[in-house]
């Protein structure tokens, strides 16, 4: 009975994901399900929990964060963008290169590499 059931909601969540559904919703929820099917319904929320109540996790990405979005408040990453680009803005088969190196180096500035992404990804990619 287990079995069958694990299918169908492993099919469902493949299913609502193609469909272009939050991945995440879909994700939490069908390991909800699948937990509830183990008998332990709670672990999912007591293994959140614990990832997310840890300092060393969630500390530095709140920071990297909060520091993007000072960079994007003042304009300074537009700026830091429009500065490393401009060597290569000429040479269109370099753009991609190029902003996978500005990437990295933004990396160093901003640790997290989402608050990274967060910072460089709207400007390189209107």
């Amino acid at each position: 009975m287990i079995f069958p059931a694990t299918i169908l909601i492993v099919a469902a969540a493949i299913v609502l994901i193609a469909r272009r559904v939050d991945a995440r919703l879909v994700l939490i929820v069908a390991g909800v399900l699948l937990a509830g099917l183990a008998g332990t319904p709670t672990r999912i929320l007591d293994v959140f929990q614990n990832a997310v109540g840890r300092g060393d996790i969630i500390g530095p990405i709140c920071t990297a964060m909060g520091y993007a979005f000072v960079l994007r408040h003042t304009g300074c990453d537009t700026q830091m963008v429009r500065l490393l680009i401009r060597p290569v803005r000429d040479l269109s088969w370099a753009l991609v290169p190029a902003g996978v190196a500005i990437g990295f180096v933004t990396n160093m500035a901003i640790t997290s590499q989402t608050a990274a992404a967060a910072a460089v990804g709207p400007i390189l990619v209107p």
